[in-house]
């Protein structure tokens, strides 16, 4: 009995110091191969509050995704903010829209033209597939199909060029999303390389989550390309 009661004890300090370590930002379960995947990246949104932008370019971010909008109204209070300095300090900027079941697509699509004009962003528009966070609605995959399609056209009309979708493994396994296979993935995952269970592949790669960079006082998100420094040139200038 003592022994099962010792072995009990050990794993619930084993499972709670694993938890601290993550949720600090100090256990990482995939470190990207700087061989391949050497172009690295950010995102970001008012959540990280004053970025000290040239301090991210001297550790070698290549690239920022900046949060313009989410649903049909809502407008990052830093986008301007963050665009403006991120640029100052050479590094290619993207801005992503946080898509809600719960606003028709046209209307998520009106709010990020609104938001974000056509010269200042180098990376193509994001949409940002995923449940946290998003409303209760649970569409079924023609309706999800249907709302996206309208946000999709509508963007390719502004911007001249197809968007990428940020997704996470939830949702692409619950929507697999057949319709969109011309369409880029930025994947979210921070267990294992996104290859391993994506048959697409990915054009960009989000590997952390609660990463640790001088010239930010929060968590932020840590990415990388997917691909060389001369695919990632015509990536920038398509």
């Amino acid at each position: 009995m003592k022994y099962f009661l010792t072995a009990g004890v050990l794993a619930v300090f084993i499972l709670f110091g694993g938890y601290y370590l993550f949720n600090n930002g100090l256990l990482w379960f995939v470190y990207p191969d700087k061989e391949i995947y050497p172009i690295m990246g950010v995102d970001v949104s008012h959540h990280q509050g004053k970025i000290d932008w040239e301090e991210l370019a001297r550790q070698g971010v290549r690239f920022a995704f900046i949060k313009s909008t989410e649903g049909g109204d809502f407008k990052d209070s830093r986008f301007k903010e963050n665009i403006r300095n991120a640029k100052k300090a050479n590094i290619p900027v993207g801005a992503y829209h946080f898509f809600t079941f719960c606003r028709p697509g046209l209307e998520q699509a009106k709010n990020f033209i609104e938001t974000v004009p056509k010269d200042t962003i180098d990376l193509a528009p994001v949409i940002d597939l995923e449940f946290g966070g998003n409303c209760s609605a649970t569409p079924s995959q023609s309706e999800l199909n249907k709302q996206l399609s309208l946000y999709v056209d509508a963007i390719v009309r502004h911007y001249n060029r197809n968007p990428i979708f940020y997704i996470t493994t939830e949702f692409l396994e619950a929507y697999p999303l057949k319709k969109f296979q011309n369409i880029d993935l930025w994947m979210r995952n921070i267990y294992r390389p996104p290859e391993s269970h994506n048959k697409r592949g990915c054009t960009f790669w989000q590997y952390h989550s609660r990463g640790r960079l001088k010239g930010v006082s929060e968590f932020i998100d840590l990415n990388v390309y997917c691909g060389d420094q001369v695919s990632f040139e015509k990536f920038l200038d398509q």
